[in-house]
C-alpha cells in the first residue's frame, strides 16, 4: 500500500480539498501492484463462457498487460469516434460525465454531477468553449488546453508511471460475459492510495494508516470486444462485486457523432477568454 504527498491541486474538483481513494483512471493516479491476482472460475456480475474448448484460453490467468495496453492505443489509432460514458462513487454520491470524440480532434464534455459546479467543454481543432455552469449564458470561448483535452480522452493501461511504481501486471480472464455480452477480461489489483495536500504531521501519519488498513480491497478489471478488439468497460470493484463497482467506464462506438460549437456561441452570444 501507498500514499502519496500532493501539493498541487487537481483539476478534478471532486478531489479538491479532501483526502481521497484514488483507484480509477480518470485522474491519472491510479496505480496497481506487481502480483496476478488468483485465477477464479467466477465474478459477481459476470461469468465466463462456456465456448468450445479450442477457442478457451491456454493462458488464462498469466500477464496479458500487451493486450490491455493495446485495447487503449485502439481508441487513438483507430479513427473511429467514441462516446466514454463515465460513472464514480464516492461518499455515496455519484459522479457522471460523458466525453465523446471524433477525430481527429473534435472534443465535447458533458457533466452532470449535480455537484457544486457543472462542467460543459467542447473543441473542435484549434478552437474551445467552455461552461462551468448550468445556464447558456455561461459559455465563453476559451484558449484550448491540451492537456485537459488528453486527460480526459488519454486513458491508458495504466499510470504507474506518474507514480514511479512498477506497471501492473494483468491477468488473462479469458472469455467473460458481462450484462449479457461475451467479452475478452483481463484484471489487476489495484493498490490503495490516499491523496494528502501540504506536509503532513506526525500526529496525521498514524490515521492515514489506519485508513489505508481499512480500505476495501479493489480491483481493475478491462472489458474487451474480442472481434474488434476494442475497449467495452473498465471496472473498478472490490472482488466478487463487478455488479456493483465503484467506478465504471463503458465505451461505445456510434458513427454520428456531430460536435459544433454551442448554439449560444454560434448566435454571437458568448465572450471570449484571452490568456
Amino acid at each position: 500500500m501507498g500514499r502519496v504527498n500532493m501539493a498541487l491541486a487537481l483539476t478534478d474538483r471532486v478531489f479538491l480539498g479532501r483526502l481521497v481513494r484514488i483507484s480509477l483512471a480518470l485522474v491519472m493516479l491510479s496505480a496497481c501492484s506487481q502480483q496476478p491476482a488468483e485465477q477464479e472460475s467466477d465474478i459477481s456480475g459476470a461469468r465466463q463462457t462456456s465456448e468450445p474448448a479450442q477457442e478457451q484460453r491456454a493462458d488464462a490467468g498469466v500477464d496479458c498487460r500487451d493486450e490491455v495496453v493495446a485495447a487503449f492505443e485502439r481508441l487513438k489509432t483507430s479513427g473511429r469516434p467514441y462516446r466514454k460514458e463515465t460513472a464514480v462513487t464516492l461518499d455515496r454520491r455519484t459522479y457522471n460525465e460523458t466525453v465523446e470524440f471524433a477525430p481527429p480532434d473534435q472534443m465535447r464534455l458533458s457533466d452532470n454531477s449535480r455537484w457544486i459546479m457543472n462542467a460543459y467543454y467542447i473543441r473542435i481543432g484549434q478552437r474551445a468553449w467552455a461552461n462551468w455552469s448550468p445556464f447558456p449564458w455561461g459559455w465563453s470561448e476559451d484558449y484550448p488546453d491540451p492537456r485537459f483535452m488528453q486527460m480526459k480522452l488519454g486513458a491508458v493501461a495504466d499510470f504507474a508511471a506518474v507514480l514511479n511504481i512498477s506497471p501492473p501486471v494483468y491477468e488473462c480472464l479469458g472469455r467473460i460475459e458481462f450484462e449479457g455480452t461475451a467479452y475478452l477480461g483481463y484484471r489487476a489489483r489495484l493498490e490503495n492510495v490516499v491523496l494528502t495536500f501540504g506536509a503532513l504531521s506526525e500526529r496525521r501519519e498514524p490515521e492515514l494508516d489506519r485508513r489505508l488498513e481499512q480500505m476495501p480491497q479493489e480491483w481493475r478489471t478491462i472489458f474487451v470486444d474480442p472481434e474488434s478488439r476494442l475497449l467495452a468497460y473498465e471496472l473498478v470493484a472490490q472482488d466478487d462485486q463487478l455488479g456493483n463497482p465503484s467506478s465504471k467506464v463503458q465505451y461505445v462506438y456510434p458513427n454520428n457523432i456531430d460536435i459544433e460549437p454551442p448554439l449560444w456561441c454560434r448566435l454571437g452570444l458568448c465572450r471570449s477568454v484571452r490568456r
